[in-house]
């Protein structure tokens, strides 16, 4: 037996260790003093130097089989090289599920936020004709890829927040980031009483006994054990894990980004006001997050039982859970993006309200939208819908509506973030803008077409156009007779629109311009790629700086996978094709590949 010191929770090195000396000549307890065996520490796997961890803790190791025993499997996953190409935000795009078109998109787990049991899948991946392009493309790396579209479990192989294992529906392919555990037959009771054993501190314990802090490599997860069940406790921790994916699941439902989103917040609770509707769904996140933690310590008592963890190893199992929800605020977010958001600010689901009120292609300045806006408002709360109104500019710190959309750091500034996941920049409401933003067309990115730019044109912008052109001849009719303060009025009123005709006219000729570009916009691009001609219109300056870095990239042919670089500079793309056979295979041009 060895003699071990263990000072990492103390402050002050030099006193803790005097003090623990001290105990250890004077025979007394001290929490930091460990008496291990050396030879012990190879019951556990890569034998770490887990002095500070009970002989019967070690052993665990040796008495059941790990996670991977045949029947189950763990595995990694691909890893693109280049997810910028390969891989969207799922509304970016039409996801469908496997098929010999090359455009085809899967659903892809690729790790996300601490979230366990239950996760959202917002990400899709370029797997059509069984990832044909991904294949061509030099770097990529794919793996088991005989375990894609099974149902399992999935987590963030890299992330400062903990083990947090959640389900991973049947259709998904699974990425290096995020691996995968599997079960025999694909059986829906084993994948629930998995995710509640791995998500249980006792798991987590052992887990972290194997590992360097934050990285949980597939091999790790393999040789973690887990206990043999007997029946009961199988339907027991089955029951516990899908309530817990219920609970979890039924609060993302008011996720504007989420495949379960049904209604924001505000519209899934009850209350004559919005105030009352607040704290009615601060009461609901809080009733469900005390009935998931209540949950989460049945199953870690009962998976500490199944182990056989005394109660000083339960109690240290718990300490260290304690240390990783604080490291987690510290945490580095390599891989933790996506998480189900469980926010209970006003002013930001107030902005939910108004972030996506129906459009269908073309609007044309703040006004109509605020129209579209008042529409919703009236259809929910009939007479009461002004009052409504008004409380929610207050809850947005605007005067009303249509400040709240001209203003940059407004509206597009939340919805920007709002729809912008796993690095991706994916807003799917633009606002082209005047130079001064006095004017904007907002365009709805799913309903894109070739023509859209030209409708924007004939039926918004020359109409206005003309509109302005006639005021302002009236005006200057009015003016040849007025006198004093009106004719200083009126002079005031022709300026004022003269500088919004200018914008208005150069607003249509970089319209023109882009559209003749030519202008084919196609989903399979992405957001960020498909409004990037058109970044000189946007307002915004963080997204305006990333658009226009974007479009010099298409310029410089870094991007000639993508449908627009085909449509605006074919030739080059054409020979881009000649001796790049992935990029070929984008634009179903493999017959001009030089093998």
């Amino acid at each position: 037996m060895s003699l071990f010191l263990r000072l990492l929770e103390d402050e002050d090195k030099g006193a803790a260790l005097a003090a623990a000396v001290r105990a250890i000549v004077s025979g007394d307890r001290d929490r930091r003093i460990f008496n291990a065996s050396a030879e012990s520490f190879e019951e556990i796997p890569g034998a770490p130097f887990s002095y500070w961890v009970r002989e019967q803790i070690r052993r665990l190791f040796n008495g059941h089989e790990g996670l991977e025993n045949g029947a189950r499997r763990v595995r990694q996953g691909l890893a693109t090289a280049d997810d910028n190409r390969f891989v969207r935000d799922w509304w970016e795009t039409v996801v469908r599920q496997p098929s010999k078109q090359h455009t085809a998109w899967s659903p892809l787990a690729k790790g996300g936020s601490f979230s366990p049991y239950y996760a959202d899948i917002h990400l899709a991946i370029l797997w059509g004709d069984q990832g044909a392009q991904i294949r061509a493309f030099e770097r990529a790396v794919i793996r088991n890829e005989d375990a894609y579209f099974h149902p399992g479990l999935t987590w963030s192989r890299r992330t400062q927040s903990g083990l947090a294992l959640r389900a991973m529906p049947a259709g998904c392919i699974f990425a290096d980031k995020g691996p995968a555990a599997f079960v025999p037959h694909d059986d829906p009771q084993t994948l629930l009483v998995l995710i509640a054993i791995t998500n249980s501190q006792a798991f987590r314990t052992l887990v972290e006994l194997q590992m360097a802090f934050g990285s949980y490599e597939v091999g790790v997860i393999q040789r973690t054990p887990v206990p043999d069940l007997a029946e009961l406790d199988r339907e027991f921790l089955a029951a516990l894990a899908r309530r817990a994916w219920y609970l979890k699941r039924k609060l993302d439902t008011t996720e504007l980004t989420s495949h379960a989103f049904v209604l924001p917040a505000l519209l899934q609770t009850e209350g004559a006001t919005l105030t009352a509707r607040l704290q009615a769904w601060a009461e609901r996140v809080s009733a469900a997050e005390a009935t998931l933690a209540e949950i989460q310590a049945e199953i870690d008592e009962r998976c500490f039982d199944l182990y056989g963890f005394e109660s000083e190893d339960r109690a240290a199992a718990l300490g260290a859970q304690s240390g990783e929800a604080e490291a987690e605020d510290a945490g580095d977010e390599d891989d933790e993006t996506g998480a189900p958001s469980l926010s209970v600010d006003p002013s930001r689901l107030a902005a939910e309200l108004v972030d996506d009120p129906g459009l269908d292609g073309v609007v044309p300045a703040e006004r109509d939208l605020v129209v579209r806006i008042q529409q919703v408002l009236a259809l929910v709360w009939g007479a009461q819908a002004a009052e409504i109104e008004q409380e929610l500019c207050g809850l947005l710190g605007v005067r009303d509506l249509r400040a709240y959309l001209r203003r940059p750091a407004g509206f597009f500034a939340e919805h920007l973030a709002r729809w912008s996941k796993s690095r991706r920049k994916a807003p799917i409401v633009w606002p082209l803008s005047t130079a001064s933003g006095s004017w904007t067309l907002w365009i709805y990115y799913p309903r894109l077409t070739a023509d859209t730019l030209y409708k924007a044109v004939d039926r918004q912008v020359s109409p206005k156009i003309s509109e302005i052109e006639t005021r302002i001849a009236q005006l200057l009719g009015e003016q040849e007779t007025a006198e004093g303060r009106e004719a200083s009025r009126i002079a005031n009123q022709i300026s004022t629109l003269s500088e919004l005709l200018d914008e208005l006219k150069t607003m249509r000729a970089e319209l023109l311009r882009v559209a003749a570009l030519p202008y084919r916009p196609n989903l399979d691009d992405g957001v960020q790629i498909t409004a990037a001609p058109l970044w000189e219109l946007f307002r915004l300056p963080r997204w305006r700086n990333e658009l226009q870095k974007t479009w010099r990239a298409l310029e410089a042919d870094d991007y000639d996978w993508a449908h627009l670089a085909r449509s605006i500079w074919p030739e080059r793309v054409r020979e881009r094709c000649k001796k790049d056979r992935s990029i070929a295979i984008a634009h179903d041009l493999e017959e001009l590949y030089e093998r």
